[in-house]
């Protein structure tokens, strides 16, 4: 590399780490705390305090490569500083790495715009110094690559083994990022790697075996305090966290963990009746007024069977009339009595009659 070229890339390098050290300073040391994993340094307090990497007794929650590093800082204290200096330092061998994959892919003039880019990307500004793994997994990611690249350019066999330990960096920092390494295999196979099939084949091995020594001990961990070699308990989880309605509610520009909160207390707060949260005060302003009917219909229902007492009442009614007709039926008997009553009359006339005769 021409000297011109090195004189830039050791001012795009000063340069990166300049701006991380300087914006995260501008932001405060009480900003870094807040909008942070804090729970990744609570991890590395309970490494410093015998409890390994724990959570009470959650044991394989996260990979133990970045709460190891924060627990090697916080052997010297608790200051925000003691871990955004070496994160500056990490994003700043991300910016170079990028003008490594550059210049193995296309050039030193490629390397030298990808390693700029790298440097004042926004993102990576911001995020490589935050309380959190992602500056640390962009750097183990860009080093992987770089280092399968430089292996297949030499054609040697040692050299795809620091490539497999990148890899399993890798899978040590962040679960999800883990599905690469497969893919890294394959295409050492298949494109990277030279040789005859066989030759390619033996080289794969010495990713596989780096991948052994430095991700098969957490495995064994894993498997005796959880019961399954996985890298990490809360896969799952994790794919909640990045993917509910409320992910974005604060993230990126505030911590995922405000969001992770957010999203846990919005059915509690919709179980308790408590406000609903300002992102959704339309969605439930055309979702709350639809019960209200639901709950009228019971009271309607419930007047209708009303309605029905009524009418047996009218026809409690009816039967009273009833029972008034046979009133007339049991006058007549007294009518046909009276008629046996006249009869009597005659007859007791027809007895004067007699009386009337004798005297004559």
């Amino acid at each position: 590399m021409k000297s011109p070229a090195r004189l830039v890339l050791v001012l795009v390098a000063v340069a990166a780490f300049g701006v991380r050290l300087v914006v995260r300073v501008g932001f405060g040391e009480n900003y870094f705390w807040t909008n942070s994993y804090s729970d990744y340094y609570d991890l590395a307090q309970n490494v410093l305090a015998g409890k390994g990497l724990c959570f009470e007794t959650t044991c394989a929650w996260w990979p133990p490569l970045y709460p190891l590093f924060l627990a090697l800082t916080a052997v010297f204290g608790k200051h925000y500083l003691l871990i955004v200096i070496p994160q500056a330092l990490i994003g700043t061998g991300t910016a170079l790495l990028a003008f490594w994959i550059g210049k193995e892919i296309f050039g030193i003039r490629a390397g030298i715009i990808a390693s700029i880019i790298t440097a004042f990307y926004p993102y990576y500004v911001m995020h490589d110094t935050a309380l959190q793994e992602t500056g640390m997994i962009t750097f183990f990611v860009a080093l992987s690559v770089w280092l399968l690249l430089r292996a297949s350019r030499l054609g040697r066999a040692r050299d795809w083994f620091p490539a497999g330990a990148a890899l399993g960096a890798i899978a040590l920092t962040r679960a999800s990022v883990a599905p690469f390494i497969p893919l890294a295999l394959i295409w050492t196979i298949w494109v990277g790697a030279s040789g005859s099939t066989r030759t390619r084949l033996n080289k794969a091995v010495f990713i596989v075996m780096a991948l052994c020594v430095t991700v098969g001990p957490w495995l064994i961990r894993t498997w005796r305090v959880s019961g399954a070699p996985v890298l990490s308990s809360q896969t799952g989880r994790a794919l909640w966290i990045g993917n509910n309605p409320e992910t974005f509610s604060f993230y990126p520009y505030q911590s995922i963990d405000r969001s992770t909160v957010a999203a846990e207390e919005k059915p509690a707060a919709a179980t308790e009746g408590k406000p609903p949260a300002a992102a959704d005060i339309t969605a439930t302003a055309t979702a709350e007024p639809k019960p209200a009917p639901a709950e009228e219909k019971p009271v309607i229902a419930q007047d209708k069977p009303a309605a029905v007492e009524e009418k047996p009442a009218a026809t409690d009614d009816k039967p009273a009339i009833v029972e008034q007709k046979p009133a007339p039926a049991e006058e007549k008997p007294a009518i046909a009595q009276d008629k046996p009553a006249a009869v009597e009359e005659k007859s007791a006339a027809v007895d004067d009659k007699p009386v009337i005769v004798e005297q004559k």
